[in-house]
């Protein structure tokens, strides 16, 4: 343990990185907190910030410093450690650095704070002081003042979220690595969810939307493959005129787009229905399907169509598909895990980028010529 001296202002960069403290008792005198002055500190598990600190920099108590730029790391990391951070509620605090408070439990927010909050701690329970000017708080989540904003949800509240029916709007990671939650209701009068609003939401299995709903596409509901993903169903008001559910899978509502194949939905084979003419972008990210049977009307295959997907061993690419976009097989951790893709057009398609992920390619032996000027000469391509 240490006790910082009294009249210290300045706790100066790194000044403790790396350090084994357990306990740190910090002076009233102190105004600033420098960059990763406590990084990679994983001992510390608990301290008072006092009221007089005015700023805390970029990464000042960011426990895997270190690897920020490696996510495999980072969630690990996220999942183990929690720092309880006391900040009184007559706290002076202005000013937040990105990932400032990464890993804390929960975070009181200041009527100074107003800026940068979303980039500076991960997803702790929130309290907002009521005479903060931008942000507002309800139950430990994070909104902007008038409630019509969702900027963050506590990773540790689980259960059945009923979100408020004045939010017009879900931000991106806004549910980031929540563990425990179930089911999310969303009310009329929500009209976007932003990419990535679900990012590791290992234990949701059910998305209930409202008929207001304008803007989603199937980047909302990423889980990172080391990861379990239980999401079975995603439901949409009936009323819904630009989108419907299926059996628990997302269409636009004239059925020739599939937006979202939910990752944790049962069974081994899905066929995709007649009519649909466009796989989104992501549609089946991290689906645990062994085998998808495409339609004779699909045109278009979007970005990171089928990514992630372990379990695909082989799958037919229908004569009319015209478009593939990148990476549509891509796999982080066994792209030595090879998907048999095999095209039934006498034309190769377009190709967004020639690189399309772990995957072989089997054409037609008189149309080699046409997809070897398309695809990456690294693939194997093969003709039958």
């Amino acid at each position: 343990s240490y006790q910082v001296p009294d009249g210290t202002t300045i706790i100066g960069m790194s000044a403790f990185a790396n350090s084994t403290l357990s306990s740190i008792s910090l002076p009233n005198t102190l105004e600033f907190i420098d960059e990763v002055a406590f990084a990679n500190c994983s001992n510390l598990k608990s301290f008072a910030l006092p009221a007089s600190v005015l700023e805390i920099g970029n990464n000042a108590f960011d426990l895997c410093y270190e690897d920020c730029n490696d996510d495999y790391n980072y969630y690990k990391s996220v999942a183990t450690v929690a720092q309880d951070i006391q900040i009184p509620a007559d706290s002076k605090l202005s000013r937040l650095g990105n990932r400032a408070l990464p890993f804390a439990k929960k975070v009181f927010i200041s009527k100074f704070l107003t800026q940068n909050i979303r980039k500076a701690i991960g997803n702790p329970m929130v309290t907002v002081d009521k005479d903060n000017p931008v942000y507002s708080s309800q139950d430990g989540v994070l909104y902007n003042k008038k409630k019509t904003e969702l900027i963050m949800f506590p990773s540790c509240k689980g259960g059945t979220f009923k979100c408020p029916g004045s939010v017009v709007k879900v931000d991106s990671l806004a549910f980031d690595d929540n563990r425990d939650l179930i089911k999310i209701v969303f009310n009329k009068g929500l009209r976007v969810i932003q990419d990535n609003a679900f990012t590791n939401c290992q234990s949701l299995t059910e998305v209930e939307l409202p008929a207001t709903l304008v803007e989603l596409n199937g980047n909302v509901w990423n889980v990172r493959p080391e990861f379990t993903n239980n999401l079975e169903k995603v439901t949409v008001d009936k009323n819904s005129p630009l989108f419907c559910s299926i059996n628990g899978v997302l269409f636009s509502k004239d059925k020739k787009r599939i937006i979202v194949y939910p990752q944790g939905k049962g069974g081994d084979t899905y066929i995709v229905p007649e009519g649909v003419e466009t796989i989104g972008a992501r549609a089946f990210w991290g689906c645990n399907l062994k085998k998808v049977v495409l339609p004779k009307s699909l045109r278009e295959i979007e970005k990171e169509a089928f990514s992630e997907c372990l379990f695909l061993k082989r799958i037919d690419i229908p004569a009319a598909v015209e478009f593939i976009g990148v990476d549509c097989f891509y796999k982080y951790f066994e792209q030595d895990s090879l998907v048999n893709v095999y095209f039934h057009s006498a034309e190769a398609p377009t190709f967004e980028e020639s690189e399309m992920g772990s995957a072989r390619f089997f054409v037609p032996k008189k149309s080699m010529d046409s997809y070897k000027e398309m695809i990456d000469p690294s693939y194997e391509i093969k003709g039958y």
